[in-house]
């Protein structure tokens, strides 16, 4: 789903509403949507195809927090988890491990006990300016890459200002274009270093071809030294953004090769009055579920915007393993977008390589609702 600028500016006008509005209370949430949506409609009605208002409406839904809350799709800050061993994780990578665990940690974890971390050490330098690539994961819907950034001399870092990746057999961009598309966590070991670990969800057109090299470019941003403390962030003037700072990356082929484990949903789900069978797709670090509906459903711009605006949508997934122990998945940040198929998900979630039996999704907003199995069972 990828917004235009009116949509953007839509979505930051939702995003102004909220924030001088109180938490929790669900009648103002929707009016800050519907406000928002009035103006962005005004604007574009002329040019916006029929999925164009259901775009719109769930970038504004995002911006005001529809889908946040306990086991919903957007939680406004990420879980505690238990962090797993380290001890025979490689020097490179063994910092990353120590951090607070929350979900890109627990990613880690999870990836390294299956052997699905790909330990790096490439790196780039000009100008006093350092990137060196520690580590990478990855599957078709996102990759996460694990890095160190050194500032200039008598400079102290912002942060990375920005990163693109690239295939080297086309030269296309290979993130989606989504809003939230890239997002970064760092641990400042000094003022002039800092660790971080960055996701950017992929555009399937850019890796239909399964690049085996990548193009990492990063570009860092620093201020004089001694002025981080205090500063007001508001007053860009004072930072100085470093030269392109481009690595290759040689990717691991199971990146690519890791087949989803697929299955469709024995029950339906009743969205505004539509029953609904779901798909769900589990990658090694992430997961797709899609609200399957016919072409009548697509078609109808009024169901789509009334279905976006929905907390029936909100759900929780619970995976249950060969000795029927039930676990509740920590889900992270989420994308969203009409396909052919009808409304997916994409989302930080991940449990396909743990190969549990059977995945169920429980929708709390929507009470006497049966949950939604999934038997994943060979």
């Amino acid at each position: 789903m990828t917004m235009s600028r009116e949509e953007r500016a839509m979505l930051a006008e939702a995003a102004d509403l909220h924030g001088s509005r109180p938490h929790g209370d669900d009648a103002i949430q929707m009016r800050d949507i519907e406000e928002a949506i009035g103006r962005a409609e005004g604007r574009v009605r002329k040019r916006r195809r029929a999925g164009g208002v259901a775009a719109a409406v769930v970038a504004a839904a995002v911006a005001v927090g529809l889908f946040a809350g306990p086991g919903s799709l957007m939680p406004a800050v990420f879980q505690a988890t238990e962090a797993g061993p380290v001890s025979d994780v490689p020097k490179g990578l063994a910092p990353f491990f120590s951090w607070s665990p929350d979900i890109f940690p627990d990613t880690l974890n999870y990836a390294w006990r299956h052997r699905y971390v790909q330990p790096l050490d490439v790196k780039a330098s000009r100008d006093g300016y350092g990137i060196v690539v520690n580590g990478v994961i990855a599957d078709r819907n996102q990759i996460m890459l694990l890095y160190t950034a050194m500032s200039a001399p008598n400079r102290e870092i912002y942060g990375i200002s920005d990163l693109k990746l690239s295939s080297s057999s086309t030269g296309a961009a290979m993130d989606n274009g989504n809003y939230g598309s890239y997002s970064n966590q760092r641990e400042r070991s000094s003022l002039q270093s800092y660790r971080g670990i960055s996701k950017i969800s992929l555009d399937p057109a850019a890796i239909a071809d399964r690049p085996s090299r990548i193009w990492a470019d990063f570009q860092i941003g620093a201020v004089p030294a001694g002025r981080t403390k205090g500063w007001n962030h508001s007053d860009m003037s004072i930072v100085k953004f470093s030269p392109r700072l481009k690595v290759a990356i040689d990717l691991d082929p199971r990146f690519w090769q890791a087949e989803p484990v697929t299955a469709l949903s024995e029950q339906t789900v009743t969205i505004q009055g539509h029953a609904l069978r779901v798909k769900l797709e589990a990658y090694p670090i992430s997961t797709k579920v899609t609200f399957l509906m016919d072409d009548t459903l697509l078609e109808d711009t009024d169901f789509k915007q009334s279905f976006l605006l929905s907390h029936e949508l909100q759900f929780s997934i619970y995976t249950r393993d060969k000795g029927s122990r039930e676990v509740q998945q920590q889900i992270g940040s989420s994308v969203g977008g009409w396909t052919e198929e009808g409304f997916q998900f994409v989302m930080d979630s991940r449990f396909s390589m743990d190969k549990p039996k059977l995945v169920r999704l429980n929708f709390p907003k929507a009470p006497g609702t049966p949950d939604l199995i999934f038997n994943l069972s060979p």
